[in-house]
């Protein structure tokens, strides 16, 4: 009996150690119209709760992409953000500098005034239509949270259509 509970015990830790809840799963949305070709950036940093400080070190990013007729590059950053929600027409007037997101620390808690942030920058090649679902994030928490690692489904829902 002893042996089972261990083994639960164990088994219920292991799968709490590699899902991770930082980012508080994905949702809301924005959508845009543009002109073919030109990069369109969308602020995407959020923490699970306001105010829950917490230290992150982000491994990747990658879109979980639903449509991609506009055959779209979609790439991720660590953005030094120029002001609060990220909300500008081009990546050089969102930040002040960008960095790859690969192994960067990221603080989450008050992301509307955190000074960096991920940024998803959406470069189409022609008329169509993208639409993003969130975005997968591979991180580690910090030590408060015991180094949990793993991925999740965060962000917003974009949706982007090219004339």
């Amino acid at each position: 009996m002893a042996t089972a509970v261990l083994v639960g015990g164990v088994a219920a830790y292991a799968f709490w150690w590699t899902e991770p809840d930082a980012f508080g799963g994905h949702g809301n949305g924005v959508g845009a119209r543009q002109q073919a070709t030109r990069m369109h950036p969308v602020s995407i940093n959020m923490g699970e709760a306001f105010g829950d400080d917490e230290t992150i070190t982000v491994h990747s990013v990658r879109p979980n992409l639903a449509r991609n007729t506009a055959a779209a590059d979609i790439d991720f950053v660590i953005c030094e953000v120029r002001s609060p929600y990220g909300l500008a027409d081009s990546i050089d007037d969102a930040c002040t500098s960008v960095e790859p997101v690969d192994d960067q620390r990221l603080r989450l808690g008050d992301a509307l005034y955190d000074d960096r942030a991920i940024m998803m920058t959406i470069t189409p090649h022609r008329a169509g239509t993208v639409v993003v679902r969130g975005m997968w994030v591979d991180y580690t928490r910090d030590g408060h949270h015991l180094w949990q690692t793993g991925t999740e489904l965060a962000g917003l829902d974009v949706r982007l259509r090219v004339e």
